[in-house]
């Protein structure tokens, strides 16, 4: 944990510093959707993705033409879905997690033709999550249950990894791209479950 903390220092240190060099090229919001997953050593095979919406805004920090620094503040739902039968009785549960997600993003972009109006790129950075909701919803029996998730953990860190790409509508930029977060902490005090996230997202840029 130390070691990823230090890497995590370093990483938004040296983007402090280009981001202080340089100034804003744009700003914007972002929607899409999350299919949602967890993973680690006591994550059953039961547990599968769940749907959910990632919504928020963005500012660019061009570095150069083919580099630039993307901040991001999103409300981002996560967790999974579990379904299991016994003796002809199902068991559905769902963990719902809502997470304040700050991804400082590095985007390299694939230089084209000036006339041409796409902009596709790609893009990785670090992580921070902040939970601010955790509940855990089951049905049985034709019971419905809905308790909070005490021994979850505040908060995350991970990396992303992603490809997008952009193109010019009015005084600004419609924007697409697909991503994988990969949570590198637990969400749980005493268990290894990890987030684990395919996010596709729209954007608006004003530049």
């Amino acid at each position: 944990m130390k070691k990823i903390l230090v890497v995590l220092l370093v990483i938004f240190t040296l983007a402090s510093v280009s981001l202080a060099a340089s100034g804003i090229t744009g700003k914007g919001v972002k929607l899409g959707i999350n299919f949602s997953g967890i993973a680690g050593s006591d994550v059953s095979d039961e547990w599968k993705r769940k749907g959910g919406i990632a919504a928020g805004g963005f500012l660019v920090f061009g570095i150069s033409e083919s580099f630039a620094i993307q901040p991001e503040i999103l409300i981002s739902q996560k967790g999974a879905k579990y379904e299991n039968i016994d003796n002809g009785e199902v068991l559905k549960a769902w963990s719902n997690l809502t997470f304040i997600e700050i991804p400082v993003l590095a985007n390299f972009y694939i230089p084209m033709n000036s006339r041409t109006k796409f902009h596709p790129c790609f893009f990785t950075g670090p992580f921070l999550g902040l939970k601010i909701r955790g509940k855990t919803r089951t049905e049985w029996r034709g019971e419905i249950t809905e308790i909070e998730i005490e021994d979850s953990q505040g908060m995350e860190f991970g990396l992303i990894f992603g490809a997008g790409t952009s193109f010019t509508l009015g005084p600004g930029k419609i924007m697409i791209d697909v991503r994988h977060s990969w949570s590198l902490t637990s969400i749980l005090k005493n268990q290894e479950v990890k987030n684990n996230v395919l996010s596709i997202l729209f954007g608006y840029s004003f530049n």
